[in-house]
């Protein structure tokens, strides 16, 4: 299989994209993953000094935009635009979603089903964490079973903690974030079967 021309768009580099981005440039430089494939992480937020607890940043980036400050530790590209349209997705193979809000993964769902594309879903809420590659061609029925896995009339962003009021940290984010790349070697190496994980711990 030639990986020379193949785009991976990871959206979010949050409390799941910033540890999944930073695990995937690791395992570039260990050889486990093709150096050619050309991975951008997309996220227009900044470091916040509360999210350093939590997501994979250090306290000197604090106010930096997210994407850029984990992509110039694991030297992969970054974009700080907000993803919103089919446009900016249509360029990639495949799209690894560690986003907060349902409207961005509404887009993202319709948008694999509609071209065929590979997906890996990632959530991660406090302790329940959520884990889906879509790998193959999808049916209608496919996309009405991930959408219903959406709340369409939350348009919130949400977090991967869900205690922090009571100053509680969960793993979850970092759980659903190593499940992930894990799923992501299995699609390069070829097992390209869904998988999904649904944990409540």
């Amino acid at each position: 299989m030639n990986w020379n021309d193949k785009k991976v768009l990871i959206i979010g580099a949050g409390g799941i994209g910033s540890h999944f981005a930073f695990e995937v440039g690791n395992l570039i430089e260990l050889g486990q993953i093709n150096p050619y494939i050309d991975f951008t992480l997309a996220d227009d937020d900044r470091v916040e000094l509360e999210q350093i607890r939590y997501q994979n940043f250090l306290a000197d980036e604090v106010g930096m935009n997210k994407a850029e400050a984990i992509t110039n530790r694991c030297f992969l590209k970054h974009s700080t635009e907000r993803i919103t349209s089919e446009r900016q997705l249509k360029p990639y193979d495949i799209i690894i979603m560690c986003v907060d809000n349902n409207p961005t993964r509404e887009l993202v769902i319709n948008h694999i089903h509609k071209y065929d594309k590979h997906l890996i879903d990632l959530r991660a809420e406090g302790r329940n964490i959520f884990a889906l590659a879509v790998l193959h061609n999808g049916t209608e029925k496919d996309l009405e079973e991930h959408l219903a896995t959406l709340d369409l009339k939350d348009n919130a962003s949400g977090s991967c903690q869900t205690d922090l009021d009571k100053n509680e940290i969960h793993m979850g984010n970092r759980i659903v974030a190593y499940i992930g790349t894990q799923m992501l070697l299995n699609y390069l190496r070829g097992h390209t079967q869904q998988e999904k994980i649904l944990l409540r711990i």
